[in-house]
């Protein structure tokens, strides 16, 4: 019976705890071009197409995450070179989505992502790695890319509901 009593206790603890918490990716967040190049000149083996359309990829997105769990990816418009043909003009252009954290770490989140893109479909959980509280990076080794690497993000604007009155 005590055993009982405790595990419905911490278990009560818990889902009042759990309610108070705020995930620390409320915010919005803003793909850091220049750590991902370095992160990718230092530990990939890239070709040279790949160098040149990677550099000039990276750094043109920011994303937020709002506590009720929709989110808006946001894409500047930016001119993606290419090797041995013309740049391309890529369009600026906004994403709805939602999201659900299903676990989150000192060191990690994992979301579970909706959204119309077919990629999202396919891969729907996105894994963040925490270097610290303003700090992130994500794997960028999936079906669009086999490229061992990470592309990082910087804390851009904290949520409210993380900020201490």
């Amino acid at each position: 019976m005590i055993g009982r009593l405790t595990t419905i206790s911490i278990f009560a603890v818990c889902l009042i705890s759990c309610e108070e918490q705020h995930s620390k990716i409320y915010g919005t967040w803003e793909s850091d071009g220049e750590r991902t190049w370095t992160y990718l000149e230092e530990r990939t083996n890239l070709s040279a197409k790949q160098r040149v359309t990677l550099k000039s990829l990276f750094g043109n997105a920011s994303i937020t995450y709002n506590p009720d769990g929709t989110g808006m990816l946001d894409q500047q418009a930016f001119t993606m070179d290419v090797l041995d043909a013309e740049s391309l003009e890529m369009e600026a252009y906004s994403q709805e989505f939602t999201f659900e954290v299903v676990g989150e770490s000192e060191a990690q989140v994992v979301i579970r992502i909706t959204s119309d893109l077919p990629l999202v479909e396919d891969y729907p959980y996105a894994v963040m790695r925490f270097e610290n509280n303003d700090t992130y990076s994500v794997s960028l080794c999936d079906s669009i890319s086999e490229i061992a690497g990470r592309e990082f993000f910087k804390r851009k604007q904290i949520h409210s509901s993380l900020v201490d009155d």
